[in-house]
């Protein structure tokens, strides 16, 4: 019995429906990237029936192959092989395209905040505003070294002005430099926010494992698609040559038991005298008791009808009794143990509860020949 045959049916349903949900993943992916490569409908149409074609290949060509030659099996292995890198590149291109369409969605969900105004106004606002104050400064100044004679009201008034718009354009060059602040505050935010969306683009495991191998984000995306792509592939193809193979394997046996069982030869019985006085517990061997003018048919023929039948292989029970009494009848057969082991090639155990079974129900069939 093969490894394959000796798979359990529950087990064997079990990589069915493995088989058949790794399969349909597989269409899935193999439709969705043959969609993103071709560029019109027939270019996508094409490009689906191939990687279809290439993926059954991968799933199936072990199981059809098992019980080949051993060129077509090499030949199967090489189209396998050949089928498996293939589909690992078409699994490939789904996973970093939907990798990166996960991450388009992560980045679009966090918030960047917007430029208020251009960043070089603030500062041609200060550097005019300093350009004033140093005028307004200078007039002061000069206002200062003027003496007045009887009447000096024109020239504090006018050094009042002065001072006030000195005063004015100071504030104005503070509140404008508040300004740039909060502006550098904001511009510092929007690199922060800029930086969280990039970052959330890229895959979070694959981004630790980039960082801890010091390689590029990239080829870990890569690697890790190819990766899950041949995982898939082996996981169908592996259920699929279980479930098939078994299930191959199981037909055929019941197919060969059947055919050879119902042309399988059925043994005659011929009449013999045995001797009354050795009974079915002795187990010595009965063949020095046969008459002499018995026409004892050789062993080998009941041996040869027993090899055909398949005893002792998959031969029910019920027919292993049934043959050892046709033995026994035909005088193929004594009722030592060794004998019954030879015909039927069971074990010992099996042989001597049979031996008791008849000697139970007919035990003169185990009578040897008498003298």
């Amino acid at each position: 019995m093969t490894p394959a045959a000796s798979v359990e049916p529950g087990a064997r349903m079990l990589a069915f429906c493995v088989g058949a949900m790794a399969t349909g993943a597989s269409i899935a992916i193999t439709v969705l990237a043959g969609s993103e490569r071709g560029g019109t409908p027939a270019e996508q149409l094409i490009w689906i029936a191939i990687g279809l074609s290439l993926l059954f290949g991968a799933h199936l060509i072990p199981a059809i192959a098992r019980g080949s030659k051993r060129g077509v099996r090499l030949v199967a292995f090489v189209l396998w092989l050949a089928a498996m890198v293939s589909t690992g590149y078409t699994h490939g291109t789904f996973f970093l395209a939907a990798q990166q369409h996960a991450g388009d969605n992560r980045a679009g969900q966090v918030s960047v905040p917007e430029v208020a105004r251009e960043e070089s106004s603030t500062s041609n606002a200060i550097s005019s505003l300093l350009r004033q104050q140093a005028k307004v400064e200078g007039a002061l100044n000069q206002s200062m070294l003027i003496k007045c004679g009887n009447d000096c009201r024109a020239l504090n008034l006018r050094r009042q002005t002065l001072r006030g718009q000195l005063d004015s354009i100071k504030g104005q060059i503070e509140e404008a430099r508040r300004v740039e602040r909060n502006e550098d505050l904001e511009a510092a935010e929007r690199a922060r926010a800029l930086s969280r969306r990039e970052a959330q683009r890229g895959d979070p495991v694959s981004t630790k494992l980039a960082a801890w191998f010091g390689v590029p984000t990239a080829k870990i995306d890569l690697a890790l698609a190819i990766f899950f792509g041949w995982l898939l592939e082996g996981i169908a193809c592996f259920s699929w040559y279980v479930s098939l193979s078994s299930s191959r394997s199981a037909q055929v046996q019941a197919s060969d038991s059947g055919t050879v069982t119902g042309k399988a030869p059925k043994p005659t019985p011929r009449a013999f005298t045995y001797n009354a006085s050795y009974l079915a517990a002795n187990d010595s061997d009965g063949r020095a008791h046969v008459q002499e003018g018995n026409d004892l048919n050789p062993v080998s023929e009941l041996a040869s009808s027993a090899e055909v039948i398949g005893v002792g292989h998959a031969r029910p029970e019920v027919d292993e009794e049934t043959l050892l009494r046709e033995a026994l009848e035909a005088g193929a057969a004594t009722n030592s143990i060794a004998d019954i082991v030879r015909v039927l090639g069971c074990s010992e155990s099996r042989a001597l509860a049979l031996r008791r079974q008849i000697a139970t129900t007919s035990p003169q069939l185990l009578m040897v020949c008498g003298g």
